[in-house]
């Protein structure tokens, strides 16, 4: 069993939709697990950066509901089976998180949050599983990162996936593989097979286009140029490992 632990709903189909695709296509079972899908608190709890983004998705007075309807039909067009938890995303989560530069910048303390995660996730029956590599720093990514890392050093098989659009926004992982110091292999996966497939479940996230547009480029052209560019032809998803 393939294991894929998506931060939110959008990013296992837009970082390793193809990946995912190609497992089912095979044969093999895949797992996506969202773990950032609860609902918002009361609309008086919510910090002015929060409302700004409840605008941003559509001015919904609870965007998860939205966002988890769109996952399922995202991870349905892919073949996956599905597990949405119920831990809330960054900007409902912890007061630190008020700002674009607080949900890219340093983790605030959720160390009991980060060890509910990592038991969680190693119960799972996993053969081996997909955990972001946090290119771009969103917290929510990083502090997945961090679960993923001690999974692999408890020696299960972990590989990490390039977190798109935000590398493909930076060009590259290599910052993000500076900053972790820590040494990591790629392995590209070719997907050009199944790169309809991953269009299709990227497309069934729309409540995200106008946040993923950036520097005017729209989601699905920085998805593919990326994708371009690191293959010889066609198209093709890497992965990060230890070994």
């Amino acid at each position: 069993m393939l294991v894929c632990v998506s931060p939110h709903p959008d990013d296992a189909a837009l970082s390793c939709g193809g990946i995912l695709a190609r497992q089912v296509a095979q044969g093999r079972p895949a797992l996506v697990v969202t773990v950032c899908a609860g609902d918002p608190p009361p609309a008086e709890e919510l910090t002015a950066f929060a409302c700004s983004l409840h605008q941003e998705w559509g001015d919904l007075a609870n965007p998860m509901v939205q966002r988890r309807a769109e996952d399922a039909q995202a991870l349905a067009v892919l073949g996956c089976a599905a597990q949405t938890w119920t831990y809330r995303d960054a900007i409902y989560r912890h007061p630190a998180y008020d700002s674009e530069e607080a949900i890219f910048g340093p983790l605030a303390d959720e160390a009991a949050l980060e060890k509910e995660l990592f038991d969680r996730c190693a119960a799972l029956p996993a053969g081996r599983w997909l955990f972001p590599l946090a290119v771009g720093q969103h917290v929510d990514h990083q502090l997945l990162f961090r679960v993923g890392w001690q999974l692999y050093e408890a020696g299960r098989s972990v590989a990490f996936y390039e977190d798109l659009p935000y590398v493909a926004w930076e060009g590259s992982p290599a910052r993000r593989l500076a900053a972790l110091g820590r040494p990591l292999w790629p392995r590209r996966i070719e997907i050009t097979p199944f790169w309809s497939i991953k269009t299709a479940a990227i497309s069934c996230y729309p409540s995200q286009f106008a946040a993923l547009t950036h520097h005017g480029v729209p989601l699905l052209d920085a998805v593919e140029r990326y994708a371009a560019a690191l293959a010889v032809s066609g198209y093709v998803e890497r992965l990060w490992s230890g070994r």
